[in-house]
């Protein structure tokens, strides 16, 4: 707020507040580089980044990083400033990932497989989809387990699967219209950090006009579905809508993953740059 980020910095607050319609908004306080605004209380963080997208487009900052700010104080696995300042150095240091999805407190990477029968003579279709890989029902509407492996972290830390989630022909509403917009079939699997911190360049926000972020934030805005789904499910979604920088290339590999997570994120050294807090769990 103090601009002490540099002059290239600028802040966005977004306030939940009670009694606002579902396209109200007030400015509370804009100063500067620094704006706090006041939006309808409904849903939870992904509700707000795409109230942010759909006002901003088609004027988006190079970069518009999106974090939320529950469990700062958490002592078991907290956010802090510095780890935004991390998304802030990534940003500003000229390096060329499109969309960066990063980690929170708990380095804890999902594998969400879509069993589309699009991808049924793949061999890691039968090995997820076909009853190979321990999987536990949860709330009757996902299905997922988890992955340890010896070679991944030192073992310290598991993968996070998530079966038949979210498609483009069911789920919440708006991220089943959302990812309509996608090449078909989406990955057979999308490995991405799904905590709700991302980054994304303008020219990847750029593949979609104003009136479409519009148009995605009235139907998100307009569907009353139970949020605890929908939110878990949006923070895996964001990351492959904007996992590329346009929609017209080629189609997904059978495994997707974008090259920051792989570059950032892989090593203990990379992880304790992106949280300083960061501890190897040796509890597993």
């Amino acid at each position: 707020m103090a601009g002490e980020w540099g002059e290239h910095v600028s802040l966005s607050v977004y306030v939940k507040t009670a009694g606002l319609g579902p396209d109200e908004e007030r400015v509370l306080e804009s100063r500067g580089r620094f704006e706090m605004i006041a939006i309808p209380k409904f849903g939870r963080s992904e509700h707000a980044y795409v109230w942010h997208i759909a006002r901003k487009a088609p004027s988006f900052a190079s970069v518009e990083i999106f974090t939320k700010t529950n469990d700062m104080d958490s002592k078991e696995h907290p956010i802090d400033e510095r780890q935004v300042r991390y998304m802030v150095d990534v940003a500003l240091d000229g390096t060329p990932y499109e969309m960066v999805s990063y980690p929170w407190g708990l380095d804890r990477r999902y594998l969400q497989v879509r069993c589309d029968k699009a991808w049924s003579n793949h061999s890691l279709y039968h090995e997820f989809c076909e009853g190979g890989r321990d999987c536990v029902k949860r709330k009757g509407i996902s299905c997922q387990g988890s992955i340890f492996t010896q070679r991944y972290k030192n073992g310290s830390v598991g993968l996070s699967m998530v079966r038949n989630a979210v498609t483009a022909e069911k789920g919440p509403a708006d991220l089943a219209w959302a990812l309509r917009q996608l090449p078909q079939p989406l990955p057979l699997i999308h490995e991405t950090y799904g905590e709700g911190m991302f980054s994304v360049r303008r020219n990847v926000l750029g593949q979609f006009s104003a009136s479409w972020y519009r148009e995605w934030k009235n139907i998100m805005y307009g569907d009353t579905a139970p949020w605890g789904y929908h939110h878990d499910s949006a923070m895996l979604v964001l990351p492959l809508l904007f996992g590329r920088a346009s929609t017209t290339s080629k189609q997904f590999p059978a495994w997707f993953v974008s090259p920051s997570t792989m570059d950032l994120f892989d090593t203990v050294d990379g992880m304790r740059k992106a949280n300083p807090r960061y501890t190897i769990r040796r509890d597993r």
